[in-house]
């Protein structure tokens, strides 16, 4: 049996160096920059420093769905799995 976990954020919603943990590129030195993403190593800690240099990066507001707009995305993951034979 294959599963999948499909997971994603609105713009702006979970930034680099975020308290939750982050994936993300980070400069450990002088070297170029380190992906941190290996299949089971850990997340980044808080980087507030990171987190700040996201945020001023951004190019607008982040983005927050509605409660009709995420019902809306919920009723497509719906049926594309049901047009795929795909169990959610």
């Amino acid at each position: 049996m294959r599963a999948w976990l499909l997971t994603w954020t609105t713009y702006g919603t979970w930034l680099p160096g975020d308290k939750r943990g982050s994936v993300t590129r980070v400069r450990e030195s002088r070297d170029p920059r380190q992906m941190h993403n290996a299949p089971g190593t850990l997340y980044d800690s808080r980087m507030p420093g990171l987190e700040a240099a996201a945020q001023h990066s951004m190019r607008g507001q982040p983005i927050f769905l509605t409660r009709a707009q995420a019902e809306r995305i919920t009723a497509q993951f719906i049926e594309s799995a049901a047009c795929r034979g795909w169990r959610l």
